[in-house]
């Protein structure tokens, strides 16, 4: 016999079945660190985005490994199923494009499954960075604000080689004909000294990177002796991808800095639902 809990997840699961369309957005809020921390940085409730891209399909870009190394994970498929009974989820909020071809949503999304370009696990921390320090770059002389500001960008950006979530969901919109705007984009700072910043690479050339974990899977080991050594390697790691994204010099355009948060009053789409979890029940708060 199902929990009070169980129920109110299945009842969810079966609402969102019937709800979500190829091309709906889901936006999402955990209770973990980093979810935290982008969500402060970007000053936003919602710290991860997925797109439908088929019957009871999701896409997303995830570092399942949770590898400070940026040459792996990337694009994965998951079920809603899947996705819902996530740990620590606690917000969905579905956003659907008014315009949007389904069908190339489907061949694009499935393109990148099977190219999948590395998830830039350092760069979110950068994009982060890039909306909290908005404020503080905000108070030095001109030049010296566009300079810092130009090298926040140039960290923190990388092309489609690598994608983060909501940069994956905007690229396979441009793709699919989805006129995108921003209205309120987190790092409109970083964005005006751009220059005009506009989706200027297709996600049709890109690499094809390993995954280091199935979907789920997080990295660790009840042996302290090898944990010690796994710390090691992540520090050095982390070192060295941050030396390399200081050093790059990837092209840089608007898909590289939109963050989950900046769907929630992106251009053309409308809400279709909310769902909280309040304790261990789900409840439908719009739609």
């Amino acid at each position: 016999m199902q929990t009070k809990e169980q129920s109110d997840t299945t009842n969810a699961l079966m609402e969102l079945h019937d709800l979500l369309r190829v091309g709906d957005a889901l936006l999402s809020a955990c209770r973990d660190p980093l979810s935290k921390i982008i969500r402060i940085g970007s000053r936003s409730g919602f710290s991860h985005a997925v797109i439908v891209t088929g019957r009871d399909q999701l896409t997303e870009a995830y570092d399942h490994g949770m590898t400070p190394g940026e040459d792996d994970d990337g694009i994965y498929q998951l079920t809603i199923s899947d996705y819902v009974h996530r740990t620590g989820l606690q917000r969905v909020l579905v956003r659907r494009p008014t315009v949007v071809d389904r069908q190339r949503v489907e061949e694009v999304a499935e393109h990148l499954q099977q190219h999948s370009p590395g998830f830039p696990t350092v760069g979110m921390l950068c994009l982060a960075l890039c909306g909290l320090s908005a404020p503080v770059l905000r108070l030095l002389p001109e030049k010296l604000e566009h300079r810092f500001t130009v090298r926040q960008i140039r960290q923190a950006a990388d092309g489609t080689r690598r994608m983060h979530c909501a940069e994956t969901l905007t690229r396979i919109y441009y793709a699919s004909g989805v006129p995108l705007r921003f209205n309120s984009p987190r790092l409109a700072h970083h964005i005006k000294h751009l220059g005009g910043a506009q989706i200027t690479e297709d996600p049709s050339r890109l690499p094809n990177l390993p995954r280091s974990a199935d979907p789920g899977q997080w990295p660790g080991t009840d042996n302290r002796w090898k944990a010690a050594i796994q710390l090691t390697y992540c520090l050095r790691a982390l070192c060295e991808t941050w030396h390399e994204r200081a050093t790059a010099e990837d092209p840089v355009d608007l898909a590289d800095l939109v963050l989950p948060g900046d769907f929630v009053t992106a251009w053309p789409f409308e809400t279709v639902a909310e769902f909280r979890k309040t304790g261990n029940r789900w409840v439908k708060v719009a739609g």
